[in-house]
């Protein structure tokens, strides 16, 4: 996947705080520029999103204004909500495993690498593929 602009986005809980310095280290590891970086704070997921719909709409302004091809999310996304995210965006959406995934694929050398890099990918992507072929 070639992308290069990103809307980098931190979710925390009052259980589980972020750490966006890392996440925009892992997404220029990853060759993605960071155009924006926004924050949520949440007593609880939003479970159509992960973030609440005020910060949404926050997302894709940032996105229209930058021009940006993805939106990388420092928590674990649901497949419904990485679907939600992406019609409501326009954009990719790339949550924390995805980025590191995209990363070892980058990286590998050895054919093997490679293979074992895609079949993670793969495995990844397959609970993501509902509906997209309708």
């Amino acid at each position: 996947m070639k992308l290069s602009k990103g809307i980098v986005v931190g979710v925390s809980t009052s259980s589980e705080k972020i750490n966006v310095e890392e996440i925009k280290a892992l997404t220029l590891t990853a060759g993605i520029e960071i155009c924006e970086v926004i924050v949520q704070h949440v007593k609880k997921f939003h479970p159509a999103t992960g973030v609440g719909e005020g910060k949404v709409q926050e997302i894709a302004a940032a996105v229209v204004k930058h021009g940006a091809d993805v939106a990388i999310f420092d928590v674990e996304l649901t497949p419904s909500q990485q679907n939600n995210l992406r019609e409501a965006l326009d954009a990719a959406i790339m949550d924390r495993t995805g980025l590191i995934l995209e990363i070892f694929g980058q990286r590998a050398r050895t054919k093997e690498g490679k293979i074992q890099v895609e079949l993670a990918k793969l495995t990844y992507k397959l609970s993501r593929l509902k509906g997209l072929g309708v």
